[in-house]
């Protein structure tokens, strides 16, 4: 059974509004306390997505970039894996060699984060090189986080395809798969985590607003989502049943 969360962010229309908006950042400092946030990327692709994601946190809690060299071949590999996700065809098939090049990367880019990620720290993983280091973070204690741009083609057959490779790569050993998007032309957004061992689909939508307002909404989003994967990635959860939230959804 999955069990769906959604949460509405937009201006307070009141005060009981302004109060759920600061449960949600109450829930979130909570779970985050202590904590280190890592935005882990390989890829110029990832570089950026990392810096969007720094600058909307930067303040609110302890945010690192984690810089990783991009080695050969597994570069290479995870280049086109991003484009394919992107809806770029793949010029070649992925075979046992790409699985062995793939498997390659974590263990080039493991000593990387050997001596700075703690045990309880959330690592943003931007791109599909750092996707590979899933399993050695989860070892270490830490929470792997996929954080996967929403493109378009990211339905077409070889963006399956990708997603089929990367299952039985890194991306199967993370805690949660975070995907944000931009909805039609006014500015909403959407950030949804798929935390599978909890059954968990969890949503914050935003509205449009001027540039510092929709960043406030944003990072509100990834700061209340990163506190509920934290929470309930390897929570144990008997039945498979996770209970409502206690107050409905700011709006």
């Amino acid at each position: 059974m999955v069990a769906v969360r959604s949460d509405w962010i937009e201006v307070p229309a009141g005060l009981h509004e302004r109060r759920v908006l600061a449960w949600m950042r109450s829930m979130a400092d909570d779970s985050l306390a202590g904590r280190t946030v890592w935005s882990a990327a390989a890829l110029s692709g990832g570089h950026a997505a990392g810096r969007r994601l720094r600058a909307l946190l930067r303040g609110d809690h302890d945010v690192r970039p984690l810089s990783v060299v991009a080695v050969e071949p597994p570069a290479a590999l995870a280049r086109q894996l991003d484009a394919m996700l992107a809806g770029v065809p793949s010029p070649r098939p992925l075979g046992a060699a790409a699985r062995a090049a793939y498997a390659r990367g974590a263990e080039l880019a493991e000593p990387v984060f050997a001596d700075r990620v703690a045990p309880g720290d959330v690592v943003v993983l931007h791109d599909c090189f750092t996707v590979s280091f899933a399993a050695p973070l989860r070892e270490r204690g830490a929470h792997a986080i996929w954080h996967l741009r929403r493109r378009t083609g990211s339905q077409l057959p070889c963006a399956r395809a990708a997603m089929a490779f990367l299952d039985q790569g890194g991306a199967a050993a993370v805690d949660a798969i975070v995907i944000d998007e931009r909805q039609g032309f006014d500015g909403e957004e959407r950030i949804t985590a798929l935390v599978p061992a909890a059954g968990l689909v969890d949503v914050r939508q935003t509205s449009r607003g001027g540039d510092a307002a929709r960043a406030r909404r944003a990072a509100l989003a990834w700061t209340s989502l990163l506190g509920d994967i934290v929470e309930e990635d390897r929570a144990d959860h008997v039945g498979g049943t996770i209970r409502a939230r206690p107050v409905v959804a700011a709006r």
